[in-house]
C-alpha cells in the first residue's frame, strides 16, 4: 500500500512539472489511490475482503461545473482465508491458504461534477462513470505439513459493462493543483449476480 501511494505521489509530481507553465489549462489530470470494498454478490461479500484500489484520469474542463474526460482504476479484493479455516473448524492445525485474490479493472468514460461554479477552497463535487470492467482472479491453496494442494481454481474470468456513481470534496492547495477524497458505488453487470463494489478514494489533481 505505501509503494503504491509512494508511486501515485511520484507520477503526479512529474506530471505536475509539466503542466506547470502558462494560463489556465482546460486539461486536467488525476491520480488517486485508497481502499475498496465488495458489496455483492453475497458470495463476493462473504468471501473477499478490502483490498486496494488505485487508478489515473485526464479530462477536459467543458464549463466551470463540469469535466469530462477517461479513466482506468484497479481494484484488489483479499481472499478471507482466515475465515474459511475458522468456519471449517480447522484453527490450530497448522494448515495455511494461499492466493484467493479477486480483482477488478475498470475503464471507461467520466463526468465530474461540481456542485458550486466558483473556484474557492473547497468545491463538493459527484462523479459519473461508465465503462467496462475485467475481472479476474488467482487460484485458491491449501498448504499443510509441508504440502501445497490445489483447493479451487479460479474459472470466473469475466468482461463486463460497468457503471458508477459517487461524490467527494476537493480541496484547492494551490491555482494548479488540488487534494481530493470520495467514494464511488461501483456497478458491473457480471454474469448471474451483478457485481458491487465500493473505492474510497484520495488523490491529487492538477490542472
Amino acid at each position: 500500500m505505501r509503494k503504491i501511494i509512494i508511486t501515485v505521489i511520484i507520477m503526479s509530481v512529474m506530471i505536475s512539472n509539466v503542466y506547470s507553465q502558462g494560463a489556465e489549462r482546460k486539461i486536467a489530470f488525476y491520480a488517486n489511490s485508497g481502499i475498496s470494498g465488495p458489496l455483492g454478490p453475497q458470495g463476493f461479500k462473504d468471501g473477499w475482503g478490502a483490498g486496494v484500489t488505485f487508478g489515473f484520469a485526464a479530462g477536459y474542463k467543458t464549463t466551470s461545473k463540469l469535466i469530462l474526460g477517461i479513466y482506468a482504476d484497479f481494484n484488489s479484493f483479499n481472499f478471507r482465508d482466515e475465515k474459511l479455516i475458522n468456519d471449517a473448524g480447522l484453527q490450530g492445525y497448522g494448515i495455511g491458504i494461499e492466493g484467493g485474490k479477486s480483482r477488478i479493472t475498470s475503464y471507461g468514460f467520466n463526468a465530474r461534477y461540481y456542485l458550486d461554479a466558483r473556484k474557492k477552497e473547497a468545491r463538493p463535487y459527484l462523479v459519473f462513470n461508465i465503462g467496462g470492467i475485467n475481472l479476474t482472479g488467482s487460484d485458491i491453496y491449501v498448504s499443510y505439513a509441508g504440502n501445497t494442494f490445489l483447493l479451487a481454481e479460479w474459472v470466473g474470468n469475466e468482461t463486463a459493462m460497468a457503471v458508477a456513481l459517487g461524490a467527494g470534496l476537493e480541496v484547492y492547495l494551490s491555482p494548479k493543483i488540488s487534494l481530493f477524497a470520495d467514494a464511488k458505488f461501483s456497478l458491473a453487470y457480471t454474469d448471474e449476480e451483478n457485481t458491487k463494489y465500493l473505492p474510497v478514494r484520495i488523490g491529487l489533481s492538477f490542472y
